[in-house]
Formats: structure tokens, C-alpha cells, sequence
């Protein structure tokens, strides 16, 4: 088998990519990782949002074939995606003893750019044609293998490291952005005394309970924010409804329930925040199918939006209202087992009795 040295370039991926969140470039990238290693594509050395260099090891009359089933199956997945990114293949077959190679990844990456053609076959004349130039360079006298792992690690070195830097200051804007919605609830529970603090109360229990499933670090986070948060859509609701003594009329109840896809509308042009609106719209569905807004049932409701409706019920229960006083936690604590299996989760309700009984 022949040893070859191929490049590819992903044109306009920069420009197609740039208003992703990191985690869906992140979950691109796991996709585009199977493809790049099926056949005999040893390995791939990223220099670039959009290049990578990779060593080719296959027999001569397939090399061509492979890098075309390549070619097709990323082009496939870029469509899928949604994704105009034009894909360019260079392949070189390495001749034994091949020197100046840190010369031909450059050089060759650059002609592959400025190419006409989708899959460009270099060959030994276009080599010496293009490394003429470097002529006059001492030659790198280290192996190939020691030469290309050098390179490598001092392009990824950088490119990690700028990953790093790029990641902190992306993170960054993320947190100031939930502190500004969170501020923003906070302010609606400050127009009211006796709701104040509710949120922050709901997400703490949601935590234990989470904790108590086994959940990962990074759910349970995702489960604070939606439980600090569950209640925002109430910003368009107005004083006269929310704070109302005596019982509300119909239409008023149907205005309250339209809170969940005001909160909804508020948060969804924050990217970082897609995965957890759904736990959002549906803390008030029911196990039995009798919640709103869509009438789920069972399982259908997301796990989360499940935990966050009993430590809702269950806060609400135990804080006073305008219009009542608050319950006590044995009452509380029957009015949960009593909707077992019709409003909650049963399995649930018994994790969070155990958790506010120690």
C-alpha cells in the first residue's frame, strides 16, 4: 500500500457555521469524525476552521475512489444540515524520502484553495514546480513521521488554545445573558411580596431531586436555568390578573395559562437556552393528560418539566398569596400524594417526599 498525503478544504464552512452555537458545531464535528476515519483514512490534522490535512494510506487504483466516497458522503451531510459548504479534495502520493514536507502542507493547501477542480491529483512535477522557491531552504532532515507529529502538534497546540480563549469569552456571554433574563425574573417576583423568592426555591428542590436521579453535572445546570426561569412568561401578565383576591374568571384563567409560551417567545432568540424551553412550556402539563398547553400525558412531558411542576405545586403550597395563607408542609405533603398518578408522576412524587423529609 501507498502512502498518500491529502488536504481538504471545506469552502464557505466559516461563513455557514458562524451564527451556530458552539454545541451544534460541536455535534457537527462528531458527525463530519466517522466520516473522515471510515476506509483507510488514518488520521486528520485540523490547521483551520476549514482545512485539515490527513495521511492516506490505500492502494494506488482505490486512492481516487476514496477520497470521492469522501467527498460524497460529507457533501451529504453538509445538505442534511442545511449547510452551502463547498468541498475541495488534493491528494499526493509520498514518495520514500520525501523532504521539505511542513513546505507541502502549505503550499499545497494553498494551491488546493485557488483549484478548479473538486478532487486534484498532485503529482511529483507539480511538487517540484511548486516547492522551487523553497529550494534554497535547508532541507528538514527529521523522518517523516517525526516531521508531520511535529507539525501537527504545533498547529493544533495553537488552534486549541485559540479554541480555549474563543470558548471563555463564549461562556462569558452566555452567563450575562441568563443574568439579564434572570434579573428579569426576579423583577416580576419583586412586584410581588409573596411570590419573591419562588423561583430560586423551585430550582433548589429540582436540584435535590435531580441529584437524587444521578443526574450529570451538566443537566442538572440546565435544570437550574429552567427552573429559575419557569415562570418569566408572567412578565406579560398583568398585576390585576396575577395579584387578584378573588377567584378568577375564565377568561382571566386562560390569560394565566398563556404564560408558559409568553416565557417561551421571551427566551428563544437566546440560542444557549433551545434545549431548555420545552421544560419551560410544559411545567404545567399533567401525568393524566388534563394540563395545558397541549394536554400531554405520561412520559410524553419532558423529565424536567416534570420536576419542576412538583417543586412549583409543592412551593406554592407552602408561601402565602394575596389570597391565602400558606399550607403546612404535612398538608402540603398530602395534597402531593393525593395527586399521584393524576397530576404527578408517582415515582417522582415519592423521590421528592424523600427529599424533604431528611
Amino acid at each position: 500500500k501507498a502512502l498518500y498525503l491529502a488536504f481538504l478544504h471545506l469552502e464557505f464552512f466559516d461563513r455557514e457555521t458562524k451564527d451556530l452555537d458552539l454545541g451544534s458545531i460541536k455535534s457537527l464535528w462528531q458527525k463530519i469524525r466517522p466520516i473522515l476515519y471510515a476506509e483507510d483514512l488514518s488520521f486528520w490534522a485540523l490547521f483551520s476552521q476549514d482545512e485539515l490535512v490527513g495521511a492516506v494510506v490505500g492502494a494506488p487504483h482505490r486512492i481516487g475512489a476514496e477520497l470521492d466516497s469522501l467527498k460524497n458522503s460529507l457533501s451529504a451531510l453538509f445538505k442534511e444540515n442545511n449547510l452551502k459548504v463547498k468541498i475541495k479534495i488534493g491528494y499526493l502520493r509520498l514518495a520514500k524520502g520525501r523532504r521539505l514536507l511542513k513546505e507541502l502542507f502549505f503550499i499545497l493547501s494553498r494551491e488546493l484553495k485557488t483549484s478548479s477542480l473538486e478532487i486534484a491529483h498532485f503529482k511529483d512535477s507539480d511538487v517540484a514546480s511548486l516547492l522551487k522557491p523553497a529550494a534554497t531552504k535547508p532541507e528538514i532532515s527529521a523522518t517523516f513521521l517525526e516531521s508531520l507529529d511535529q507539525d501537527i502538534e504545533e498547529k493544533n497546540r495553537d488552534l486549541l488554545s485559540l479554541v480555549k480563549d474563543l470558548n471563555l469569552e463564549h461562556l462569558k456571554a452566555k452567563e450575562t445573558f441568563f443574568q439579564i433574563i434572570a434579573s428579569l425574573a426576579n423583577a416580576l417576583e419583586a412586584r410581588d411580596p409573596y411570590s419573591e423568592g419562588h423561583s430560586e426555591r423551585v430550582s433548589n428542590y429540582a436540584l435535590k431531586v435531580a441529584e437524587k436521579l444521578g443526574w450529570r453535572d451538566e443537566e442538572k445546570e440546565k435544570l437550574r436555568r429552567a427552573a429559575l426561569l419557569h415562570d418569566l412568561g408572567k412578565i406579560g401578565i398583568p398585576d390585576s390578573i396575577l395579584h387578584k383576591k378573588e377567584g378568577l374568571s375564565q377568561e382571566e384563567y386562560n390569560f394565566i395559562k398563556k404564560h408558559e409560551i409568553i416565557g417561551v417567545k421571551i427566551l428563544q432568540p437566546l440560542k444557549g437556552l433551545n434545549e431548555i424551553l420545552p421544560w419551560i412550556m410544559y411545567h404545567h402539563e399533567r401525568w393524566d393528560g388534563l394540563g395545558y398547553p397541549h394536554g400531554l400525558i405520561g412520559n410524553n412531558i419532558p423529565l424536567a418539566s416534570q420536576i419542576i411542576s412538583i417543586c412549583d405545586v409543592f412551593d406554592a403550597l407552602t408561601t402565602g398569596r394575596d389570597y391565602k395563607k400558606a399550607f403546612s408542609q404535612d398538608y402540603s405533603i398530602g395534597e402531593l400524594i393525593k395527586d399521584k398518578g393524576a397530576r404527578f408522576n408517582p415515582q417522582l412524587v415519592d423521590v421528592f417526599l424523600e427529599i424533604i423529609s431528611t
